[in-house]
Order: structure tokens, then C-alpha cells, then sequence
């Protein structure tokens, strides 16, 4: 476990490759540690050995984005809600518009193509749309028709 500031100071040869030794031991390690590294970077990443977590500090280096846990399990997997045209997990072949997304509280939604084909919303009943025209599919006993325009 090693952390460092990534700066190297002017200084004589021996404590100067002490010093990118330590830098070096820094980078290939991840940054692991306790707390998180006192000097940062956007981009930067840390194992976060406290909380078993490995994170990257954020854009404008003012927080840290958790990607996954450091024993390999993922209890959970936090994604933003993303859009149709932009969902949260998306398939890499199938181009950056298809995929799952959730468009509100409660909600989950699949896309393909950037239009919403799928919404299992949060009352109870799950919307398919296909060009426009929406099926409601009621999974509890119902007396209203499967599909209806």
C-alpha cells in the first residue's frame, strides 16, 4: 500500500530516486490505503482498503466515484437512471441507445434504438410500446382487455 503527491522534488540523487520509487509504488498499487490520498487528481484512482471499495476521483476533483468492491463481489451496483437515448447499462454491439434504464422512481424501463420498448412501472402494470401505440400487460387479475388502442 503506497500513496504519494506525484510531485518530485528537486533534490539529490539518492532521496530523488527514493522519492520515484515511492511514486511509482504509488501508481502500481492504486493508490490503496486507509484514507483516501491526501493530495488528488481528477481521474485519480484509490483502493479504499478501509472500506474494501476501489473508487475514481471525479471530473472535477471534488469527490470519488465507487466502481466496484476489492474482494470481487457485488452486493450492489449503482447505475444512474440514465434515459431512452442514453440508458444507464447499455449493450456495446448494439450501439449506445439500447439498453436498461430507469425513468422515474420505481420504475425500470428497456430501450432499443433510443425509444422506450418496455416500462415495468410502479403500479403494478407493465407498458409495451411499439411504434407509439401502448399495450398495457396487467400481471394481476384483470377484467380489462390485454391490449387496447
Amino acid at each position: 500500500m503506497a500513496q504519494h503527491d506525484y510531485v518530485i522534488a528537486n533534490q539529490s540523487g539518492a532521496a530523488f530516486r527514493a522519492d520515484l520509487n515511492n511514486a511509482l509504488a504509488a501508481v502500481v498499487s492504486q493508490n490503496s490505503g486507509a484514507a483516501e490520498p491526501s493530495t488528488t487528481y481528477a481521474y485519480m484512482s484509490w483502493a479504499d482498503t478501509t472500506n474494501g471499495l476501489f473508487k475514481i476521483r471525479n471530473a472535477a476533483n471534488s469527490g470519488w466515484i465507487t466502481l466496484y468492491q476489492l474482494d470481487g463481489e457485488w452486493s450492489t451496483i449503482a447505475l444512474e437512471n440514465g434515459s431512452e437515448s442514453a440508458p444507464s447499462l447499455y449493450f456495446k454491439s448494439s450501439g449506445t441507445d439500447t439498453g436498461i434504464y430507469s425513468p422515474g422512481a420505481n420504475r425500470v424501463a428497456i430501450t432499443t434504438g433510443g425509444v422506450q420498448r418496455v416500462n415495468f412501472n410502479g403500479s403494478n402494470e407493465v407498458v409495451f410500446n411499439g411504434n407509439g401505440v401502448d399495450c398495457d400487460f396487467r400481471v394481476e387479475g384483470s377484467t380489462k382487455p390485454i391490449c387496447s388502442e
